[in-house]
């Protein structure tokens, strides 16, 4: 870690003063001592500049849009007449990342700052900048991204050098549009065991933090904390789900001999369980600090099934976890990576119950900056490498109009239109005039990921999905613009009909094998032959009225959870969804998880295929993944039956609950620009109670099961309304 030091006076105290700045890879800036700012990890994160990629063994990417974010702080309050210390400490980060050489050289160069100070006296003004006046030290302490800090707390900054100019990363300098992380909460620890010399501690919640406290021992004696998310048989932390058993997450304290403030700065973990390891006359108090985009809890559900709510609450400690940097990940200890597939599965749940418009305006950007002069889409965004298929490449729509359905903002549809014609002219270059993809250069080729069992739906029928869904959102991105669709809607065509030639089978009346949720990605799609749809879907129920669980993939899931309601087998999913053994969340809960889990089973993932068609073992698989937290926005807009999913497009929310013979009352309500929108039902005997609350600016469609036809559709406009019926005889509530 680098102190940057810069030393300068002002005749008096200045009424105002802005500080500008950013440095590679995070900085933490501070004024006379003090910190300028609560965030943490700063900039967002962002392509930097260009890239050597040495030895990387996944896509070498040969252009896209390259930015440095920078942030800005008001410190009038902090600057004093007379003599000022500006100082900013930086770290690796992102932009020197070099922990995992397996996957090759990822590093942009070594860290670097940029700065400006501008002030305003009674008297005048003036400006201080990053220059040759600068000095840098080296501080007793490193941080790497993945493992951790290390700081001797008895050690003696290195010697003061001139800083020296340096190029520039090469990014365009990009004010930051959200502010990066913030400490969301201190968790007090249960000390499950402490004996000679080691203690773990149990924070209560799996998340993504650092440590704060203190630690008072013997000068040079040396504190060292493991994390992890779970324990092993013996009560011992178990980090392979972190760390595949090598990147082991730790921090390292060497002792002053007095009392050690411990404040981790350039680092964070995924953990809940911490084991400390203190020489003896070591005494410490120590909580977790829970570290996050500060993303405020905009939505919520409340039902009278136990387990459905608590897999709201599950996910959004997962999806909290994974935002970081304006970038949602997979998961915050192994990779870290914004993988597009992940993100976008999870972006309209994530949209749903938090203030999440501009954290995913801003990953969005990313999207669009890592597109390839080609067209591709890489798997993740900001480029990290890591696999995936055409279903990761597929944000570059489903992320848009995920935001333009919830905002209405025509910007989202101008900035993303052009951007998607590039992708689907990539996957319309790499077909060989079969309109069927699969392959990707230099990558994995996925179709769906982490079945319940070895994936066995076909990938290429999968990618081709994705490619006629991209197609479709191009269309509609066009029309929207009032520009010409011919030539996507014969591409649509096309891609149907080689949907159906390739992967339906008459005589079975399924696609591709019916296997793995492919009849209800299927149904979705509306690409059933005329007529066949019925068949499709009985083949559908038929197939899980027998399995009784879920066996799907990220991508396959919500199209299941749609479709076998579109059915009428509430009763069926919602078994499907509460269950307590394998495959299912109530399974998840019922093993203790705090937060959701990378696939549906617990230890190790299922075996896997890549495009060489070679089945892989699985492998120890993470306990922090949101992916399938995509089934959260089901729950409010469909099983509560609130679905705001085109307010701001259409201004218009659709009120349809659809589990009231399952749940005898079910309320849903989200905190809106407009102002609260909410819905509750309630079942007493034969009759449902309906309440809304409407903001102004929004109108509510009812689609309710009452007996009374007259009583079933309306639209309300503002206002609150409370409302009953008769249900049908015949669709009472059923026990469950």
């Amino acid at each position: 870690v680098s102190l940057f030091i810069r030393a300068f006076s002002v005749e008096e105290k200045p009424v105002r003063a802005t500080r500008t700045i950013t440095g590679l890879g995070w900085f933490a800036s501070y004024l006379n001592g003090v910190r300028t700012d609560d965030e943490y990890f700063k900039p967002l994160l962002s392509d930097y500049g260009e890239r050597s990629f040495e030895d990387v063994r996944f896509y070498r990417p040969k252009g896209g849009i390259k930015r440095v974010y920078y942030h800005t702080f008001d410190v009038a309050h902090l600057l004093r007449a007379g003599e000022n210390r500006l100082s900013v400490a930086v770290a690796a980060g992102w932009y020197d990342h070099r922990e995992k050489p397996v996957e090759g050289n990822f590093a942009y160069g070594r860290p670097r700052l940029i700065f400006s100070l501008e002030y305003e006296t009674k008297k005048g003004s003036g400006r201080i900048v990053s220059d040759g006046n600068a000095f840098v030290k080296s501080l007793p302490a490193a941080a790497t991204l993945f493992t951790g800090e290390t700081c001797d707390y008895g050690g003696a900054p290195g010697e003061a050098l001139a800083a020296r100019t340096v190029p520039p990363p090469g990014g365009m300098l990009t004010p930051a549009p959200i502010a990066c992380d913030r400490i969301r909460r201190l968790l007090t620890p249960r000390v499950l065991s402490r004996g000679a010399g080691r203690a773990i501690l149990d924070f209560g919640v799996n998340h993504s933090g650092f440590l704060r406290g203190t630690l008072t021992g013997p000068k040079g004696g040396c504190v060292t904390v493991r994390y992890a998310e779970d324990l092993d048989a013996e009560g011992e932390i178990d980090h392979t789900s972190t760390s595949w058993g090598v990147q082991v997450q730790r921090d390292e304290y060497t002792l002053s001999g007095h009392t050690d403030a411990v404040r981790t700065e350039f680092t964070y973990h995924g953990y809940r369980y911490a084991e400390v390891a203190f020489p003896p006359g070591t005494e410490f108090s120590l909580v977790s600090a829970e570290v996050c985009a500060a993303l405020p809890i905009v939505g919520g559900l409340e039902c009278d099934s136990d387990c459905i709510n608590r897999i709201v609450p599950l996910y959004l400690q997962t999806q909290l976890s994974n935002m970081h940097g304006g970038v949602p990940t997979d998961c915050p200890h192994r990779e870290r990576r914004g993988f597009t597939g992940d993100g976008y599965v999870t972006c309209r749940s994530a949209l749903y119950f938090l203030d999440a418009e501009g954290f995913y305006r801003k990953w969005y950007r990313d999207i669009l900056d890592s597109q390839q002069p080609d067209g591709y889409v890489p798997h993740t965004a900001p480029y990290s490498g890591g696999g995936g298929g055409y279903g990761w490449g597929y944000a570059i729509c489903g992320v848009a109009e995920t935001l333009y359905d919830f905002t209405g903002d025509l910007s989202v549809v101008k900035a993303g239109c052009e951007p998607m014609e590039k992708w689907v002219s990539y996957m319309n270059d790499r077909h060989g005039g079969s309109y069927v993809i699969k392959r990707e250069e230099d990558n994995w080729s996925l179709g769906d990921w982490f079945c319940a069992d070895e994936v066995r739906i076909d990938a290429a029928f999968v990618c081709t999905c994705f490619f006629l869904k991209s197609v479709r959102a191009v269309i509609r991105f066009r029309r929207l613009l009032n520009q010409p669709c011919e030539q996507y809607e014969a591409l649509e065509a096309r891609v149907t009909a080689a949907l159906r030639g390739r992967f339906y089978n008459e005589k079975t009346g399924s696609f591709a094998g019916g296997e793995q949720g492919a009849d209800a990605l299927a149904l979705e799609l509306g690409i059933a032959p005329d007529g066949e749809e019925g068949r499709l879907s009985a083949n559908l129920v038929e197939r899980y009225r027998k399995i009784g669980a879920f066996d799907t993939g990220i991508f396959c899931l919500l199209p299941l959870c749609r479709q076998l309601t579109a059915a009428g087998e509430t009763a069926l999913l919602y078994r499907m969804l509460t269950r307590r053994e394998y495959p299912s969340y109530g399974y998840m809960l019922e093993r203790g998880a705090t937060t959701l889990w990378e696939c549906w089973s617990e230890k190790i993932s299922p075996r896997f295929s890549l495009d060489d068609g070679i089945c892989r073992e699985g492998y120890p698989v993470s306990h922090n993944h949101p992916m399938f937290g995509s089934v959260c926005a089901f729950l409010f807009d469909t099983l509560a039956g609130l679905d705001i999913a085109k307010m701001g497009s259409e201004r218009l929310v659709r009120y349809a609950p659809r589990f009231w013979r399952e749940l005898g009352q079910c309320a849903a309500h989200r905190d809106t620009p407009y102002g609260r929108i909410a819905a509750e039902y309630r079942i007493e005997g034969d009759t449902m109670r309906c309440s809304l609350e409407i903001p102004a600016g929004i109108a509510v469609e009812t689609d309710l099961p009452f007996a009374e036809a007259g009583l079933r559709k309306s639209i309300y406009e503002a206002g609150k309304y409370v409302f009953e019926g008769q249900l049908p005889p015949q669709e009472k509530k059923e026990e469950i």
